[in-house]
């Protein structure tokens, strides 16, 4: 009686060689380095249901694509190259932009500036003015500190 597995089984379904698994020590790696450096940045996206199902997601996919490139592609440098860009990718969009150096400011809407620009468009709750005239109500009562004012 021989407890060997048929041959042509173990083919499609051989033991990953060492190199194999350096995608995902890559993508460990960077994102140790991460959670290490930026605790803020690499933990706030727990805080989010829809950040934790992308993950799961992202985590489902790249174990089917294992599963399903290692019975169907048998170039193991080239499931490992695949893996390897996909985990280089999943760094640069999770990781990169909390080191860029990049302010981001965002300006509102702005609407139509009118015709003439010395006029302002008046509010129902105030009269017509032109930008060199002030209200009187808005000039402060005093130009002098509140220490120093004499009474």
């Amino acid at each position: 009686m021989s407890f060997e597995s048929n041959p042509d089984r173990q083919s499609l379904w051989s033991r990953p060689r060492w190199y194999e698994l350096l995608p995902e020590l890559l993508l460990a790696a960077g994102l140790m380095f991460f959670l290490i450096d930026e605790p803020d940045a690499a933990t706030s996206a727990f805080k989010s249901n829809r950040a934790v199902g992308l993950m799961a997601a992202a985590a489902v996919l790249w174990i089917a694509g294992r599963v399903v490139l290692a019975r169907f592609l048998h170039a193991r440098v080239a499931r490992t190259a695949l893996f390897g860009l996909a985990g280089l990718g999943v760094l640069a969009v999770v990781v990169v932009p909390a080191y860029l150096n990049e302010t981001v400011v965002e300006a509102f809407p702005l609407t139509s500036a009118p015709a003439d620009a010395e006029t302002i468009v008046p509010t129902p709750s105030s009269p017509p003015t032109t930008a060199s005239t002030a209200p009187a109500s808005t000039a402060p009562a005093s130009t002098a500190p509140a220490s120093t004012a004499r009474t």
